[in-house]
């Protein structure tokens, strides 16, 4: 019972229920839900900054806590479009800027998919790498491409350092991706980045799709 009060006070920002929790010794690293997601990652996707500090400076849980798929908090932030979550967990919640779950997914592959240019800018300019991999080859492009987000795609493309269509056949030839036709969510974008760069021969009769794996998309615990 205790815990599901201390999940519940995370995600709606309730600072009185935690304080009265802690006080009683029922907050802990041990408090999760069926996917491992603490209560700091519970409070940080829900946006309560007040709740992440105190979880992590009075309750003293670990800001980089794991859930069952590796993922930290900052996976949370970058999903969710909570930039004063993702600053303050990475400068001094002691979460890394590229953090990787089980699957290497980072914050930028996940602010790439979700579609938060002002994330994705955030920690480009912090020193993420645009070009970190997943597991099976996926740049932050690829997600950037899926979400169909324009400012994303132009700041990872130009965090390249490459604006050609040389970016497109990465994207086309990721591992990440089974061969089947390439999708409308990853065609259109770049060829709007790159007018006139025709969409490139792949393995397979039909080239490459752009639809990311479940896996991915699990990366943030509540999804």
């Amino acid at each position: 019972m205790e815990e599901k009060r201390a999940l519940a006070a995370a995600k709606d920002g309730d600072l009185a229920t935690l304080e009265r929790l802690l006080e009683a010794g029922a907050l802990g690293p041990g408090v999760t839900d069926a996917l491992g997601a603490g209560l700091v990652h519970h409070a940080t996707r829900a946006g309560h900054l007040a709740c992440v500090k105190f979880l992590v400076q009075r309750a003293q849980l670990p800001g980089n806590q794991r859930a069952h798929n590796g993922a930290t908090p900052v996976h949370d932030a970058a999903a969710t479009g909570s930039l004063a979550e993702l600053c303050w967990l990475v400068r001094e919640g002691g979460c890394g800027l590229q953090d990787r779950d089980s699957s290497g997914v980072s914050p930028l592959h996940l602010a790439a998919r979700f579609g938060h240019p002002v994330l994705v800018e955030w920690l480009l300019r912090e020193g993420h790498a645009a070009t970190l991999e997943t597991l099976e080859g996926a740049l932050p492009l690829h997600h950037a491409a899926v979400s169909g987000d324009l400012t994303c795609l132009k700041l990872l493309t130009a965090a390249h350092g490459r604006p050609d269509s040389s970016a497109v056949e990465r994207c086309s030839r990721s591992r990440a991706f089974p061969s089947r036709p390439l999708g409308k969510g990853l065609r259109d974008p770049l060829l709007r980045i790159f007018p006139g760069a025709s969409t490139p021969a792949a393995p397979g009769p039909a080239g490459h799709s752009v639809s990311v794996r479940p896996a991915v998309l699990e990366a943030v615990s509540v999804i």
